[in-house]
């Protein structure tokens, strides 16, 4: 059996195996002992939500060389490099995120990205040979430095002529503190914001707020020292103003994902007066009596949802110092993704229609947005969308409109009634 077929084999082991198989990553860690003389570790990404515990999983124990991360989920992607990030050790040579489609046959690789911490020319071989989309980048461990100030590791997807692309570098030209991408979930806002930053700076810092995240968290906090005693450590804003000092010719990026998910206002603190542009370089004096500043090269990316709770404060503190862009269910997008010869040209037209029901529907948290059919190869894996994540959606959002919910679930069913495949 070749190399490549031994690694086709335990991928297909992997995830087929039932999840509470404590043997089913087998295969894949003995494939990297016979064929390369390493160690290795696999985890299966089927969800974004499972993005930090799986990177904490697997990168946590430090005992592998390597380590391959096997995503179904697009939106996966961002969120689990992220949290990679903060996990890499001296050991680890390489990480793979692979995206993947699988029929009951084949395994399909899709989008791919190989981080490269120390050379391994015959595994590194094989990814190139055999995974014709990956993406190689080198990343230098600065053991010296916090993993977020270390100079960009990450590749950007966008052409130059982007129309997102340009209306951000044009609002940062016309004064703004940052952008906020608003939309429903699946308009492609947190995958636009890696982007952008990516293309625009070598320095981006990824945060992700949520109901826990504060002040401590982003700006400054006190943490135990080895001493018995307390030391006052820097966060991200204040981390990322001390390089954006160093690096007075280059934009210093913050993305912030899920910006209304906390109480931003508390999180800013005393810098959300000085976020604005007229106050920048202007030193102030935060809680802890520390006195800083933000540059002019700091700018900040932020999504949300405008139907969080938390969004009528945030528009509050944030209108004047942030543009907004809105980001909305497109329906050319949707084209092309349900551009699948499996599909009836008369199913994808009721496809279309309950998009249009959707993502036009009176109730704002219905809407939902085209990438969640990005990816989509057959009838069966549409039917698991609905299944498994759509349906749930609509009974949480509709759990007191049971008239509205039948609406969408027959609009769903008719795809695939006798009418719809004629």
């Amino acid at each position: 059996m070749s190399v490549f077929k031994e690694f086709e084999e335990g991928l297909k082991y992997l995830i087929t195996t039932n999840p509470r198989n404590s043997s089913k990553n087998k295969l894949i860690k003995d494939w990297f002992r016979d064929n390369f003389n390493a160690t290795g570790r696999i985890s299966v990404v089927n969800e974004a939500k499972q993005a930090y515990n799986r990177a904490q999983e697997q990168l946590s124990k430090k005992d592998a060389e390597h380590v391959i991360f096997f995503i179904t989920d697009p939106a996966a992607f961002n969120p689990i490099i992220n949290k990679c990030e903060e996990l890499v050790y001296d050991s680890l040579k390489t990480i793979l995120f692979l995206n993947y489609r699988y029929d009951g046959r084949d395994i399909e690789f899709g989008e791919a990205l190989l981080q490269v911490l120390s050379e391994d020319k015959k595994l590194i071989s094989f990814y190139r040979e055999n995974i014709p989309a990956i993406k190689i980048q080198n990343i230098k461990i600065d053991s010296t430095i916090p993993v977020a100030e270390k100079e960009n590791k990450y590749v950007s997807c966008l052409e130059e002529d982007d129309e997102f692309l340009n209306l951000v570098i044009d609002l940062h030209k016309d004064g703004y503190s940052g952008v906020i991408f608003s939309g429903p979930p699946g308009t492609g806002k947190s995958w636009y914001a890696r982007n952008i930053a990516l293309t625009l700076s070598s320095y981006v810092y990824f945060v992700q707020f949520h109901p826990g995240y504060q002040y401590e968290d982003f700006i400054e906090a006190y943490r135990p020292n080895e001493s018995g005693g307390f030391k006052l450590e820097k966060k991200t804003l204040l981390n990322a103003c001390e390089v954006a000092k160093d690096q007075t010719n280059d934009l210093v990026i913050i993305v912030i994902d899920e910006l209304s998910r906390t109480d931003a206002v508390r999180v800013f603190g005393e810098a959300l007066t000085y976020i604005e542009s007229d106050k920048r370089g202007l030193e102030f004096t935060l809680a802890s009596g520390r006195i800083t500043s933000i540059p002019n090269n700091v700018f900040f990316i932020c999504t949300m949802n405008p139907w969080d709770k938390g969004v009528d404060d945030l528009d509050y503190a944030l209108e004047r110092r942030f543009a907004k862009i809105d980001f909305l269910p497109d329906i050319n997008q949707f084209r092309n993704f349900i551009d699948v010869p499996e599909l009836s040209e008369r199913q994808k037209q009721k496809l279309e229609r309950f998009f249009y029901l959707t993502s036009r529907n009176p109730n704002p948290m219905c809407r939902i947005g085209h990438c969640y059919f990005k990816d989509l190869n057959s009838i069966d894996q549409l039917k698991r969308l609905w299944t498994h994540q759509l349906e749930f959606h609509f009974k949480k959002v509709l759990q007191y409109d049971d008239k509205e919910f039948s609406k969408i679930s027959k609009s769903w069913e008719d795809i695939f009634s006798a009418e719809g495949d004629a």
